[in-house]
């Protein structure tokens, strides 16, 4: 039977060659002629603010136009720039870019849709440097979301406004010494390293100052509004540090050596504690018509002076050490030594 079945197997293929008949091919193409497309990534990761670039590949296509959409543009923004698709985090979350690609091969001509499924994530920025008042708001409202410092290093000049607004979660250094600045906005904590002029005009409640100038400065707190401490702490060669109370201030600390000049000018000045701790301060407290000085409290060899006409009490604290003079028209002031 072998050997019956071998001979038949022969004498067909003989005639298969006879007649000149070709084997049936395989119907399955080979991966690497299957028909190719353009392509962009299937998934990216954007920080908020913070933009993405995305390459639409053209495998073999000659691209005329990309046009990409947002599912969310409050999650993520998107636009072509130079023929990429460039995605900008808005805010936390996910959304899918949708990028229409119009392309030519030959002279055949496709449109693809091809998908991008994006991941919005929080800034891990905790500071922004900005070199123009224009950048401040973005700067701010994009650091409240997370958290951290915004730094305005400004060449600018002229007379700056800040916005109401609460920025409780922001630390605003001023670096501007050709503008004056009022502000109407709150912070975690403000510090004024330069400013034009020596003003900063401050017309909002709970911010607390640290004046870090190499220069003269001079902050105003306006009439109805509060601060919460101001510290000096710069190291200024010339010029006085002043601070003029028309509203309230709980708390002023004087750190450093230079001479600050503090003064309480109206009937609604309220300044709660001054504290002088710098070696060498010389400090001039002047209080003023209804004005309220609560409590100053005089460390280390510091000079301080009294001044002014107000008839309300004064409490002076004094180690043996520092120097207080009192003027004879503040009628209210009481001194009483501390142990240094």
């Amino acid at each position: 039977m072998n050997i019956k079945n071998t001979r038949i197997r022969c004498a067909c293929c003989c005639l298969i060659a006879m007649l000149g008949i070709a084997p049936l091919a395989s119907t399955t193409q080979h991966p690497s002629l299957a028909a190719s497309k353009p392509t962009i990534a299937k998934k990216a990761t954007v920080e908020i603010g913070t933009p993405k670039t995305l390459e639409v590949n053209a495998n073999g296509y000659v691209i005329t136009r990309i046009k990409p959409k947002s599912s969310n543009s409050i999650v993520a923004s998107v636009k072509n720039v130079n023929s990429r698709v460039v995605i900008t985090g808005r805010e936390k979350g996910s959304c899918t870019i949708t990028t229409t690609v119009r392309a030519r091969k030959g002279k055949t001509i496709k449109n693809f849709k091809l998908k991008t499924k994006v991941t919005v994530k929080k800034v891990k920025t905790t500071s922004i440097s900005i070199t123009s008042f224009s950048e401040l708001n973005g700067a701010l409202e994009s650091m409240q979301k997370n958290g951290g410092s915004v730094t305005l290093n400004s060449p600018e000049e002229g007379s700056f406004e800040i916005p109401k607004a609460s920025y409780s979660k922001v630390n605003l250094v001023i670096n501007a010494p050709n503008a004056k600045i009022v502000n109407h906005a709150t912070f975690s904590s403000i510090t004024i390293k330069a400013m034009k002029d020596e003003k900063w005009d401050e017309q909002a409640s709970g911010n607390s100052f640290t004046l870090e100038s190499t220069a003269a400065l001079k902050l105003v707190v306006n009439a109805g509004y509060s601060v919460n401490s101001i510290t000096l702490s710069g190291s200024v060669s010339t010029g006085v540090q002043t601070i003029e109370v028309i509203g309230s201030v709980s708390n002023i600390f004087v750190k450093d050596i230079a001479p600050a000049d503090i003064k309480a000018t109206a009937d609604s000045s309220k300044i709660g504690l001054i504290e002088i701790s710098a070696i060498g301060a010389n400090v001039s407290v002047d209080a003023n018509f209804g004005s309220t000085v609560s409590k100053v409290r005089a460390l280390k060899t510091s000079n301080t002076s009294l001044t002014g006409n107000s008839t309300a009490a004064i409490i002076v604290e004094k180690v043996p050490q520092a120097t207080v003079s009192v003027a004879e028209t503040l009628t209210g002031v009481a001194v009483t030594e501390i142990p240094a």
